[in-house]
């Protein structure tokens, strides 16, 4: 219904209302928190492996070099889904599923007595929307509409199908990887710095569970 443009979803809102979201959207998960919090996560993981300092030229030069391979890779459209979904996420994926069955079998230290949010759910919901995750699908949605497409899947009600079957596969990983995840930062909750950043956690526990080329592996 949208025919692949996000002001078709948007509009039903009105149209200055439509182009101030649309507008806050892209600023969202473009220039102002996403693309430069994405670089951060990056450097959180990999400064530790190579022994890099938090100095401003260690970020900066970091930061230029972070850029410049995402748009070696993200330079062509047509080759960015390929690359996505062809080999970063199913080393991502075996990655998680690995750390987290190594967790489970040989954790870190014993489960966490008591939370350390007060409120599990308040915390959840705010974590969530502080990723961006609302803004970003109405972008992401329109990119997997896209993609089917290409594939050859012209017709609505094949594209429906495509759509809600890859949206299922995806939603019941995602809700795996958050609980083994969770499972593991609550098994190491009294080993590592309450106060670290969830890049840094990972890549210590990785560590923790495989040695150093789990850590490097991660990274």
């Amino acid at each position: 219904k949208s025919d692949g443009r996000l002001s078709a979803i948007t509009g039903r809102i009105g149209e200055k209302a439509s182009h101030f979201l649309n507008l806050v959207v892209m600023l969202c998960i473009c220039p102002l928190f996403v693309v430069p919090r994405s670089s951060a996560a990056t450097f959180d993981v990999i400064a530790p492996l190579f022994g890099l300092s938090n100095s401003k030229i260690s970020v900066l030069i970091f930061t230029a070099i972070f850029f410049i391979l995402v748009y070696y890779l993200t330079a062509v459209p047509s080759k960015v889904m390929s690359i996505i979904g062809n080999i970063l996420t199913p080393i991502l994926l075996i990655s998680i599923a690995v750390l987290v069955v190594k967790g489970v079998f040989t954790p870190a230290g014993e489960l966490a007595a008591t939370p350390h949010a007060e409120s599990v759910i308040q915390e959840g919901i705010i974590t969530g929307y502080h990723s961006m995750d609302l803004f970003g699908s109405l972008n992401l949605g329109l990119v997997i509409i896209a993609t089917a497409y290409s594939r050859g899947y012209r017709q609505k009600e094949e594209m429906i199908e495509v759509v809600k079957k890859s949206t299922i596969i995806c939603a019941a990983l995602l809700v795996l990887i958050t609980f083994g995840l969770a499972y593991l930062g609550s098994t190491s909750s009294q080993i590592f710095d309450q106060s670290a950043s969830q890049s840094t956690l990972i890549y210590k526990i990785s560590t923790l569970l495989f040695g150093q080329i789990g850590g490097t592996i991660v990274a």
